[in-house]
C-alpha cells in the first residue's frame, strides 16, 4: 500500500467516525423522550396516591418510588455524560495544513533541497499519522458514547419495570377510602 492509497484509507476511517458520532448523536432523542414520559407517570402517581391508605401499602409505594427516582438520576448522569462528557479530534484547518507544508518547503530551501518532493513526501506521512491519530481518538470516543448510550437503556428498562412495580401499590391503594 503505497502513501497514496494509506492516505485514502485514513480519511475513510476518519470519515466513518464522524458518521458514528452523528448516529451516535441522532439516537439519544429515544432515551430522551422516554426519559420525560416515565418522569411523567411516576409525577402522576405519586401525585395520585391516596396517602390515606394503609400505611403498608404507603411504605411499599414509597420505597419503589424511591427506586424508580433513583433510576432517573442514574439515567439523567448517563445522558448528560453522553452529551457533555467528551471531545472529538479534528484534522487541522485547510489553512493550516497549507502553511506547516510551506514551513516544510522553506526548511528544506534553507538546508539545500530545493526539489519539493522530500518536503511533499514528509508533509504526506505528517497528514498521515494526524488523519490516524484523530480517527483513533474518536473511534475511543464513540466507544465510550455507545457504551453510555447502552447503560442509559439499561437504566431506562430497568425503570419500565420498577414503575410497573410501583403501579401496584398505586392500585391497591385506589379502592381504600
Amino acid at each position: 500500500m503505497n502513501d497514496g492509497e494509506l492516505r485514502k484509507y485514513c480519511e475513510d476511517a476518519y470519515k466513518l467516525e464522524h458518521q458514528i458520532k452523528d448516529q451516535l448523536n441522532s439516537r439519544i432523542s429515544f432515551p430522551v423522550t422516554y426519559l420525560v414520559l416515565m418522569v411523567g407517570f411516576l409525577g402522576y402517581l405519586v401525585n395520585d396516591f391516596n396517602w390515606r391508605a394503609t400505611s403498608q401499602l404507603s411504605v411499599m409505594f414509597i420505597v419503589v418510588a424511591s427506586l424508580d427516582l433513583s433510576l432517573v438520576v442514574i439515567s439523567i448522569s448517563y445522558i448528560f455524560v453522553f452529551l457533555l462528557n467528551h471531545s472529538y479530534d479534528h484534522m487541522p484547518t485547510l489553512l493550516e495544513s497549507v502553511k506547516y507544508r510551506e514551513q516544510l518547503r522553506e526548511f528544506h530551501r534553507q538546508n539545500g533541497d530545493d526539489n519539493h518532493q522530500t518536503a511533499d513526501a514528509e508533509f504526506e506521512k505528517y497528514m498521515i499519522h494526524t488523519l490516524a491519530e484523530c480517527q483513533n481518538h474518536n473511534a475511543f470516543i464513540n466507544s465510550q458514547k455507545s457504551r453510555l448510550l447502552i447503560r442509559t437503556m439499561r437504566g431506562l428498562l430497568g425503570l419500565l419495570v420498577f414503575l410497573a412495580l410501583t403501579t401496584i401499590p398505586f392500585y391497591c391503594a385506589k379502592g381504600y377510602k
